[in-house]
């Protein structure tokens, strides 16, 4: 959340430059693609985490079935 907060206000920088000098800064980049990296990064943080966890939940039904059958 801090992130996204300062790259609103790095944002708002870019755009009083915008309004002060009339062109653009040396990045020229839109919020909605960093929005768009952050949203996808979100995404494949939470499928790994997802994925791990969902391993380690089927390892552990496996080793209590095995021992239920010993």
């Amino acid at each position: 959340m801090t992130s996204y907060l300062l790259l609103n206000q790095v944002d708002f920088i870019k755009s009083l430059t915008v309004i002060k000098k009339g062109s653009e800064p040396w990045w020229q980049w839109k919020m909605k693609d960093i929005g768009f990296v952050m949203n996808s990064a979100f995404g494949f943080f939470t499928m790994i985490m997802l994925t791990r966890r969902g391993l380690a939940k089927l390892k552990e039904r496996a080793i209590s079935k095995a021992l239920v059958a010993t």
